[in-house]
């Protein structure tokens, strides 16, 4: 049996906001062990230094190949004891609606067993590349005995389904600090409509160079002074 990182999330706990919302969580996408992951390590330690909790997605087959010789399983490990979650974001990344039901398994099945056989860590968590799904993927999901939620899944789903009801990166891969305020009030009102209590935002620390980096940290401190 391998360590499981919470009964369903680990959340970042950002303080109250309007609307009764209570949560904050980073779903950070596509972490794997290729060289040069620093753009993570400086998010990592950033938000361990805050003690702010956040979820990693991680595709197993990059950190297969470099993970031993870059030193990325001790950091992942150094990372879980933190505060860090880590979940599944499939073996390589493969874009799940070009895959039937068995395909969709083999990716699941691959990256968890790459992660509890490398640290004990036992996956409980999914979120799909690209956050595109086909009509298999919810049956596939359901099936995984260790995962408990995913990110943005179908709503009929027996999981936890964490909605996408905010954003920081405007678009995809690049955080936008104005954009972001601009969109606060809309956010808040997706979660209040849901009868959410939490926000989920999506980011992707491997593509933030300077200044995106720079509006993930404006971000970072407009949320922790809420």
């Amino acid at each position: 049996m391998g360590k499981k990182i919470g009964p369903i999330l680990v959340l970042s706990f950002l303080g109250l906001c309007p609307v009764d919302l209570k949560y904050v969580m980073f779903k950070l996408d596509d972490i794997g062990g290729k060289p040069g992951f620093g753009h993570w390590n400086s998010v990592a330690t950033t938000l361990i230094s805050n003690r702010i909790h956040a979820s990693f997605g991680i595709i197993g087959e990059q950190a297969e190949l470099y993970g031993d010789s870059f030193g990325f399983w001790p950091w992942f490990t150094n990372c879980s004891t933190n505060q860090i979650q880590f979940w599944d974001h499939t073996y390589n990344h493969t874009d799940c609606t070009v895959l039937d039901a068995s395909g969709q398994w083999r990716q699941h099945a691959r990256n968890m067993n790459l992660i509890r056989r490398k640290t004990g860590t036992v996956l409980s968590g999914y979120g799909a590349p690209g956050n595109t799904l086909n009509g298999d993927s919810i049956a596939v999901v359901d099936q995984l005995d260790d995962c408990d939620f995913w990110f943005f899944g179908h709503s009929n789903t027996i999981k936890k389904n964490l909605l996408r009801l905010g954003d920081m990166e405007f678009p995809t891969l690049v955080p936008n600090y104005t954009n972001f305020l601009a969109n606060w009030g809309k956010a808040l009102s997706n979660a209040s409509n849901a009868g959410a209590d939490y926000l989920v935002l999506q980011g992707h620390p491997g593509s933030w160079e300077t200044n995106r980096w720079t509006n993930f940290q404006h971000v970072l401190g407009f949320l922790t002074n809420q």
